[in-house]
């Protein structure tokens, strides 16, 4: 199973997820048989953190997405666990899954070629002085960025998602020969200061459990390779509270991650300024839209137009570089759906 839910002695497996991205934590308990390919939802929860007025900042957020990981963790202590004992009252969480979004997370990839006039053979050596070749960018990226000292980010994943030889991939290239080999390499950062929060928990509510983190674009991009394998080329849009991600799939590598510090609760805050409407009117409002229109709702105008300028300043800056696929895979709070699909399609 992907991100490590494998199985001992062909018996179940049980997990617990957490999802934290700008604007909620969501929590899920999750059963995985030997026999199925995907793993059954057994129970999840999503606490939305309350939209403020004014935009908080950077150390309010991160203080308020901490508040809401132990809040949802709490809940899933109990009503979580309580699902689980309902299903198989042995059953035991064993695995403890992590996912983090933008702005709390970073997804740097990074690609290594070796090109020879005559056809050579792929050895392992071959392998990891491209695996360290990539890894230098990598971390020549971070160091430029001041990711790892100012901002505090911790790497806590790497793998390597491709490897080619004469540009055709392979699973297994050792002994192969050919004139060219190349291969993907990504990185995962997430901030200390939410790690810490994770192995808190892990601490005190699973200290039983194994611990992975992920970055959320990292697993959309693998999630999206299963569900969609003839789709070589994606480009991912998350939206979540406070910012919107974008992930650039192309000749089914992940090439491109980066983010606006504009999403769902920025929108909502932006029509509470503007209205003097409570947030509970304005979600309301947005909830209410169906899709069917080709406009958005006249109150909406100005502020769709300023989210819609985000987008397309990501966008625009992407296409500088790289071209954007026509297949888009939107990713948003549910009631959300249909008017961010409605803002991104224009």
């Amino acid at each position: 199973m992907m991100f490590g839910l494998r199985h001992e002695n062909n018996g179940p497996v049980y997990g617990a997820l957490i999802d934290i991205s700008s604007g909620s934590v969501g929590v899920a308990v999750v059963a995985s048989f030997f026999e199925n390919k995907l793993p059954i939802l057994l129970y999840t929860h999503r606490t939305i953190l309350r939209v403020t007025k004014h935009e908080l900042s950077k150390e309010d957020g991160l203080r308020k997405v901490q508040e809401a990981l132990l809040s949802a963790s709490l809940i899933l202590s109990q009503d979580g666990i309580n699902a689980l004992k309902q299903h198989d009252e042995k059953a035991r969480i064993s695995k403890l899954y992590v996912t983090c979004s933008s702005p709390w997370a970073f997804t740097i990839a990074r690609s290594a070629h070796l090109t020879e006039d005559t056809e050579f053979k792929v050895s392992q050596s071959i392998i990891t002085d491209l695996i360290h070749s990539a890894e230098e960018e990598i971390l020549q990226h971070l160091e430029k960025e001041h990711l790892m000292s100012e901002k505090g980010f911790e790497v806590v994943e790497q793998a390597t998602v491709d490897i080619t030889i004469n540009d055709y991939p392979v699973k297994d290239p050792i002994n192969l020969k050919g004139k060219s080999l190349g291969l993907s390499h990504i990185a995962g950062l997430i901030p200390k200061e939410i790690l810490d929060s994770i192995t808190e928990v892990q601490n005190k509510i699973f200290p039983s459990t194994t611990l992975r983190s992920h970055t959320y674009m990292l697993v959309m991009y693998c999630v999206m390779r299963e569900l969609f394998p003839r789709s070589h080329s994606l480009c991912i849009i998350d939206i979540t509270g406070e910012a919107t991600e974008f992930g650039l799939v192309e000749n089914n590598l992940l090439i491109e991650n980066s983010f606006v510090p504009y999403g769902s609760n920025t929108f909502i805050r932006d029509m509470m300024e503007k209205t003097n409407k409570p947030e509970s009117d304005i979600s309301t409002s947005i909830h209410s839209f169906g899709g069917t229109t080709d406009l958005v709702p006249v109150t909406f105008t100005d502020e769709a137009s300023v989210f819609e300028s985000h987008i397309v300043a990501s966008l625009t800056n992407i296409l500088q570089r790289r071209s954007i696929p026509p297949d888009v895979i939107i990713t948003v709070h549910r009631p959300y759906e249909q008017f961010f699909k409605h803002i991104i399609e224009t």
